[in-house]
């Protein structure tokens, strides 16, 4: 198996925390974290091991390889296709990089503005909720307060119906003041009747 090839596995998902190599009875485990994923397969290439394991974080066993059992025949390049069906070879334009820089630019300022003013609606809704809790509570107290003044202004009357029942003396000097003070508003000019 070449270093490629091993590189090309180690690289698979998902990818492995530790290896744990074995040549004939020997084994060594190898770190993975701070290390370039060539270099480690180049290394594990030198080490001609009979089998290759990758493990996770808490040691389990991800998957494991035989290089012996692996084909390293190397393929045959395909066969070139027609030369009207390749696409033509890109060459290095500086305008061409500008321009592409420029779009991404562009699409990530909208990504952002987007992001930006959904954030600023979403405080808007938030803020609004608010002052409608406010305006509800307030609504509220003040129903219950009206509803408070307007039992007691019925007691009172009830209170004073009560009364006006339990003093009949007191309804009758009422009605002959109020008699005597419609009287006097009824006299005619000049003492004449």
């Amino acid at each position: 198996m070449t270093a490629e090839k091993i590189r090309a596995w180690l690289l698979q998902q998902p990818r492995a925390a530790s290896l744990r190599v074995q040549c004939g009875k020997e084994r060594q485990d190898l770190a993975v974290a701070g290390q370039s994923w060539a270099r480690l397969a180049g290394t594990i290439e030198a080490m001609a091991p009979d089998r290759i394991e990758a493990l996770d974080v808490g040691g389990n066993l991800l998957r494991a390889v035989r290089p012996a059992d692996v084909d390293d025949v190397e393929q045959e390049p395909a066969a070139e296709p027609d030369a009207v069906l390749q696409a033509p070879a890109t060459a290095y334009d500086p305008e061409t990089v500008r321009f592409e820089l420029i779009a991404k630019l562009l699409a990530d300022a909208h990504k952002f503005s987007v992001g930006v003013a959904f954030e600023k609606i979403v405080m808007i809704v938030d803020a609004q909720n608010r002052r409608s809790e406010t305006l509800e509570r307030s609504l509220a107290s003040a129903e219950r307060l009206l509803r408070r003044q307007a039992e007691e202004l019925f007691d009172e009357a009830d209170a004073k119906a009560k009364e006006a029942e339990e003093n009949p003396l007191k309804d009758m000097v009422g009605s002959f003041l109020k008699g005597a003070v419609n009287g006097s508003e009824h006299k005619p000019p000049n003492g004449k009747a």
